[in-house]
């Protein structure tokens, strides 16, 4: 829904910032736990992981399966921004990547009211921007519990227009 995607990815925007360092960066996080958990999620965290002495968080909402739990479909895309100037103020990324980050939103959104026959995980990855860490972080932790992962669809800077020929 046009609507929608507009809505977060505004709501993103109107952060600021959402890089790494930046004072804000657990509400960036708790909003995004905010949305999954108005869609109906009841299964929220924000997994956390140590990068620079910072806690940075992933935001990992699941919807179970309903005949094969263990093999896991995953969406996922980087809420964390970056610009060239003072990032800490401003870096309101709107294609890097709040649109990646609205996608999965709206996959969820979409999805949440289903009975699907396998698990669906969707992730708002933290700290990507300057080396991936996020998803490493989850991807580690995935590894060490054996997650049986079918498909992962990775959004990344979707909405991104290099010529600015879209308005």
């Amino acid at each position: 829904n046009q609507d929608s995607v507009t809505y977060f990815i505004q709501s993103l925007q109107n952060f600021q910032t959402r890089f790494l360092l930046a004072d804000n960066r657990d509400s960036v996080a708790n909003w995004i736990k905010s949305e999954f958990v108005r869609f109906g999620f009841t299964d929220v965290v924000l997994d956390s992981f140590l990068y620079q002495d910072t806690w940075q968080k992933n935001v990992v909402a699941t919807l179970p399966g309903s005949i094969m739990p263990e093999r896991v479909f995953v969406y996922g895309g980087h809420h964390d921004s970056y610009s060239s100037g003072n990032p800490v103020t401003f870096a309101p990324g709107a294609d890097d990547n709040a649109s990646g980050t609205a996608a999965v939103l709206e996959a969820a959104r979409l999805l949440a009211p289903l009975s699907l026959d396998y698990t669906v995980i969707f992730i708002a990855f933290d700290e990507e921007e300057r080396g991936l860490y996020g998803s490493h972080a989850y991807a580690d932790s995935s590894f060490n519990r054996m997650d049986s992962i079918m498909f992962v669809f990775n959004y990344d800077m979707i909405a991104w227009d290099g010529n600015a020929d879209r308005r």
